[in-house]
């Protein structure tokens, strides 16, 4: 069980007056492995997604009796860099076992998040090239974990089935957009010059339904 993002952030009343902690909380018990990292994610700042991921109170206080437990699923960021530290904030990328085969999971944020949200709330993280990034850490789990399969995690996506796009409605409410822009590029493009060693893309933040094979991916 796996997530492209948007998990948390611009969420209904009932989970956003309990700061997203029952959302997690389902989720957890669903039984979520992965999920990138996306811009409603970051939606109040990176201090609170870390206390999403790790546990603990939120800053007006424990609900109930206890701390938050934190999720029990793992998010997955190799394009997000702490400004100050140049470390990942999370980890680029995770391996598990299906039915014995080792699986690699590359979790990749969208690169225009700071558009798309409060700058403020990112001020302190820089965000990668999508591609580029994908491209460094498909090598590295290949190599060092005998994966057999790589399946990213991207929060970008496509706008149509025929391969058709324009720029998504929520980067239009926040920038003027040209036709290059990351905001208004079509999830193929990104594909496309990816490494062919990587299976499947898992997208997302378009709001669009779509199923394609591009370029022998899926």
């Amino acid at each position: 069980m796996v997530s492209a993002g948007d998990n948390i952030g611009a969420s209904p009343l009932i989970s956003a007056y309990f700061h997203d902690e029952p959302t997690i909380k389902a989720l957890s018990m669903m039984g979520f492995d992965f999920s990138a990292v996306c811009n409603h994610e970051l939606d109040k700042g990176l201090d609170e997604l870390m206390r999403i991921q790790y546990s603990g109170c939120h800053p007006d206080g424990c609900l109930g009796n206890s701390s938050f437990e934190g999720a029990h699923f793992q998010y997955l960021a190799a394009n997000i860099v702490n400004n100050t530290t140049k470390s990942l904030v999370f980890p680029a990328y995770a391996v598990t076992y299906v039915q014995g085969v080792p699986i690699g999971f590359i979790g990749i944020a969208l690169e225009s998040t700071p558009m798309t949200i409060s700058k403020f709330a990112v001020k302190e993280l820089k965000f990668l090239n999508e591609t580029g990034t994908i491209n460094k850490y498909v090598k590295e789990p290949k190599d060092n974990k005998g994966v057999k399969i790589i399946v990213v995690l991207i929060h970008n996506g496509g706008c149509s089935q025929d391969g058709g796009c324009s720029p998504d409605r929520e980067s239009l409410n926040n920038t003027q957009l040209d036709h290059n822009d990351s905001n208004s590029r079509h999830i193929s493009d990104v594909v496309n010059n990816t490494d062919c060693s990587v299976a499947v893309f898992i997208t997302d933040h378009t709001h669009q339904t779509y199923n394609e094979l591009v370029d022998g991916a899926m």
